[in-house]
């Protein structure tokens, strides 16, 4: 099994560049977690996250599993 890595510190924008897709990436990545976020929360499903060394839920609550019936 695949440990998850610890997400890296974003590269910064080299001085005057010029690339308008780079200059607004952070922006939109930004704006589609949030909005990732809004849907799981209306939907009520899960939006997981990396935070403080860990993959968490940040969206709607996972219900806890059925239990099953064993005897028969």
């Amino acid at each position: 099994m695949n440990t998850p890595r610890p997400p890296q510190e974003p590269t910064p924008v080299p001085e005057g560049t010029r690339d308008v897709d780079l200059l607004n990436a952070d922006a939109a990545l930004r704006r589609a977690g949030r909005k990732a976020l809004e849907l799981a929360l209306q939907t009520g499903t899960p939006c997981y996250v990396w935070q403080d060394g860990k993959v968490v839920n940040i969206g709607a609550p996972v219900p806890a599993p059925l239990p099953t019936d064993n005897a028969g």
